[in-house]
């Protein structure tokens, strides 16, 4: 039931958009995943990834994705939609996985990117997966219950450690950019504590101001209320420049930049199992290697 509803969806966003615009994602698309054809035996999941990374992943205005416009262009899709599938949707994985158990109806899974174990239903998970199975997929969180969609990228069981090596990299940046972020947070909260100290002492300046009655007081009190809102007022100027650099920083450097390295990385190694998938004479240790 929710891989036909993915699937509906997926038909009205690209429905919704030019077929010059399908085909110019699909060449960018396939640019660094590799071209395919309809006789690769993974070309219906290869093209399901495409499809699902089209109508949800897709940037189109910022962070803006097909997904957001439909619902925003489509009151009656927005309106008959499931909200619980919308919201799985927009907070869904698109990751590298490693296959850690199989069962009747479920599977337990390690995330690669997230470095995180997860138990996602799968009723047919005997006859698809397989112990160390190492694979690219879509995970969805529905009322508490993870789900893979039904496109998945399998990559050979020798890949594995290579898989890592170029894994571990990438996060090691991903956190250094979260530490970054984290430093000027506790900048901005520096900030804001010297602000409003001074707008303390502004304040009791001004009430001093009110109850004297003295001119050469009054204007003792004012020049140092002046100095001190002279000073707020350059503090205010970087505090200003500091949060509006976190908001660009946590939106470009890590929420939409973080996504892209990781898809650049997962397509990469879609292209180098694809050559794997057609030439499988050839050893995968000269495939998958840099």
């Amino acid at each position: 039931m929710i891989r036909e509803k993915l699937n509906q969806l997926i038909e009205e966003i690209s429905q919704a958009q030019s077929m010059d615009d399908i085909y110019q994602a699909k060449k960018e698309y396939q640019t660094v995943s590799g071209e395919i054809f309809e006789d690769d035996k993974s070309y219906e999941a290869r093209m399901g990834l495409f499809l699902e990374w089209f109508a949800f992943d897709r940037p189109l205005n910022g962070s803006e994705t097909p997904l957001d416009r439909l619902l925003q262009n489509n009151p009656d899709t927005a309106a008959n939609a499931d909200p619980s599938l919308i919201e799985g949707l927009k907070q869904s994985r698109h990751s590298l996985f490693v296959l850690l158990k199989s069962r009747q109806d479920h599977v337990v899974v390690l995330d690669l990117f997230e470095d995180e174990k997860l138990v996602v239903r799968e009723d047919e998970g005997k006859l698809f997966f397989n112990k160390n199975d190492v694979f690219e997929a879509r995970l969805l969180t529905l009322q508490k219950q993870n789900y893979f969609t039904e496109n998945f990228c399998h990559h050979p069981r020798e890949t594995y450690k290579y898989i890592l090596s170029k894994v571990k990299p990438l996060i090691a940046a991903e956190k250094a950019d979260h530490n970054a972020l984290k430093k000027m947070n506790k900048e901005w909260i520096s900030l804001k504590k010297e602000i409003d100290g001074l707008n303390r002492q502004i304040e009791k300046l001004s009430k001093k101001l009110d109850k004297t009655d003295s001119e050469s007081k009054k204007e003792s009190l004012t020049q140092k209320r002046d100095a001190l809102e002279a000073e707020k007022l350059q503090l205010e100027i970087r505090f200003y420049e500091l949060q509006n650099r976190m908001e660009d920083w946590e939106t470009n450097q890590i929420r939409l930049g973080h996504r892209a390295r990781r898809f650049q990385l997962m397509k990469q190694l879609s292209y180098m199992s694809l050559k794997w998938e057609r030439y499988h004479n050839v050893d995968v240790k000269d495939i998958y290697r840099d």
